[in-house]
């Protein structure tokens, strides 16, 4: 068995995804750690100091809620500013942040007790459960807490019934409209299995190994086998967008998420059949990218799809691309991936960017006038994962 530690998310990273550095833990304490410290990246430096600033400085958060987005804030910004902390450089001010979103994904993976869709009143609290996890994950790491591993564990047992035990069921639902609440908007159910997966395979990675590492470990390889038997177009190397096989397009996210279970099942196992499915479904994935505009669209233009007529290219999108780009070139050393990073940054840089802010997408060549604080937080986290990798200093330990 191939043991590494894989830093995130995301993803997933996160998510999905995820999903994701340094190597040395703290106590359960989150002292204060104000440390003189210089620019936190070299690339990129003037859009993510840029960004960082607007995030810390103009958007409000209320009991440890981003109330402008869908949870992202939750792991992105703890992922991140936990990741600082590992190298002893986080400010008093980034702590309080992160452990005021911790703590409110913790409340959220509480009310999961009385069931999965039952307690909960929204699929917008569905979705921040779901995804803030990742943030939790890193937490832990930084701190050792074990408050963070019970209520990661609390997290995966409570999803368990849905996305392993009764996944042929899942894969039927129209997430847009089955669902007791309203519309998960539009990802549809594989990629949220294929980033569950990659949840239930950090907590080896994240907490260390153990019986209940081995556990979980086992419920995520189960449900990436689920999704080749019952997902995979093997004619087209892609995770299609549901069971429904006329859902033959391809489709990002429900490739990228599923990547995020891929690459840390094959760090878990050392079985080459993960990472060569995982090169392949991303291979797949230029079929995606538009020469016009540089980056990626969203799916493939036909009419069953999501966003069609719409050249539909979103931050999110290219985010959880960039991180499966990053993995990549950390494991194999091809510049391609590499390229690949620097291209879709650029496309961040030049086409979603402006004053601080990166918009939610590009639609028809025209920017979105409104933008998701949680994904500017994971562009933070990925240009800063970038320079480590620039620098030598491994994602994967």
């Amino acid at each position: 068995m191939k043991k590494g530690l894989l830093k995130i998310i995301g993803i997933s990273s996160a998510c999905i995804l995820i999903s994701l550095l340094a190597t040395s833990f703290f106590g359960c304490g989150e002292e204060k750690e104000e440390k003189a410290r210089g620019p936190l990246v070299d690339v990129y430096r003037d859009m993510f100091e840029e960004i960082y600033n607007h995030l810390m400085n103009d958007v409000p958060v209320v009991d440890g809620d981003v109330e402008t987005d869908f949870g992202d804030s939750n792991a992105w910004a703890p992922a991140l500013f936990y990741s600082l902390k590992k190298e002893g450089i986080a400010t008093e001010k980034e702590l309080n942040l992160a452990r005021e979103m911790v703590e409110r994904e913790i409340r959220l993976i509480e009310s999961l007790s009385e069931g999965l869709l039952e307690s909960l009143d929204d699929t917008d609290k569905l979705m921040e459960v779901y995804i803030g996890v990742a943030g939790l994950f890193i937490a832990y790491e930084a701190t050792g807490n074990e408050s963070y591993k019970v209520a990661i564990e609390e997290y995966l047992d409570a999803f368990k019934p849905w996305a392993h035990d009764s996944i042929e069921a899942l894969l039927l639902l129209n997430l847009q409209t089955d669902t007791p609440y309203g519309s998960i908007p539009p990802y549809g159910a594989t990629t949220v299995l294929g980033g569950i997966a990659g949840f239930y395979l950090q907590y080896y990675f994240s907490v260390g190994d153990s019986e209940k590492a081995s556990y979980y470990a086992g419920i995520g390889t189960d449900i990436l086998s689920s999704l080749d038997e019952l997902v995979y177009d093997t004619d087209s190397n892609n995770y299609r967008y549901s069971i429904d096989a006329e859902n033959d397009f391809i489709y990002l996210y429900s490739n990228v998420t599923t990547f995020q279970g891929l690459i840390r099942a094959y760090f878990y196992s050392g079985e080459e059949n993960y990472l060569q499915r995982a090169k392949e479904i991303i291979e797949t994935m230029e079929e995606l990218y538009s020469e016009v505009y540089g980056g990626y669209f969203a799916a493939e233009d036909v009419s069953n799809a999501p966003h069609y007529g719409e050249e539909y290219i979103a931050l999110s999108a290219q985010n959880y691309i960039t991180y499966a780009f990053l993995l990549l070139y950390q494991e194999t050393g091809d510049s391609k991936y590499l390229d690949r990073v620097e291209n879709t940054l650029s496309f961040i840089e030049t086409k979603l960017y402006q004053d601080g802010i990166v918009y939610h997408d590009l639609i028809n060549g025209v920017r979105a006038d409104w933008d998701c604080p949680g994904c500017n937080y994971q562009v933070l986290y990925y240009i800063y994962l970038y320079d480590r990798l620039l620098k030598g200093k491994a994602i994967i330990e």
